[in-house]
């Protein structure tokens, strides 16, 4: 959240935090952003926000404001944009994990490993339908998707 606060102020904006403790939250928490004019969202990902997935993209469509997700499930799920680190692989890594302490080895003497690679996803569509051009140098970073 710091991250987002210091580049928020970094681009002269100003950011506001959007407390959703339920479900029954998120509609009313895009309510509130619309009222205070928000021109886009970063949406933080916990359990509450994935399994009411589908919810959240619905209503950053409904409201018309562009969000990022952390996880690109959300952009398969018709989000605008994803940068976060691919579950699949870390998924991968955690089954590689698994193997090994199932063959034996004690999992205090597993090294601990970086994160994995981050990666950028773009709903081209989504992106359309707000009205909004990808720039050249996004796209050619991203992986876009229809």
């Amino acid at each position: 959240m710091v991250e987002v606060e210091a580049a928020a102020r970094s681009l002269s904006v100003e950011p506001r935090v959007l407390d959703v403790r339920a479900a029954t939250d998120i509609e009313r928490s895009f309510d509130l952003a619309r009222s205070w004019d928000a021109t886009a969202l970063v949406v933080g990902s916990d359990t509450l926000i994935q399994t009411n997935q589908s919810l959240v993209v619905q209503s950053a469509a409904s409201h018309r404001l562009p969000a990022i997700y952390t996880f690109r499930d959300f952009v398969d799920a018709g989000g605008l944009v994803s940068y976060g680190a691919s579950l699949s692989d870390l998924y991968r890594r955690a089954a590689g994990y698994v193997d090994k302490i199932l063959m034996g080895v004690q999992p205090r003497d597993l090294p601990i490993e970086p994160g994995g690679d981050l990666e950028l996803v773009v709903n081209a569509k989504t992106a359309s339908a707000l009205g909004i051009a990808v720039p050249a140098a996004i796209a050619s970073r991203a992986q876009v998707v229809e």
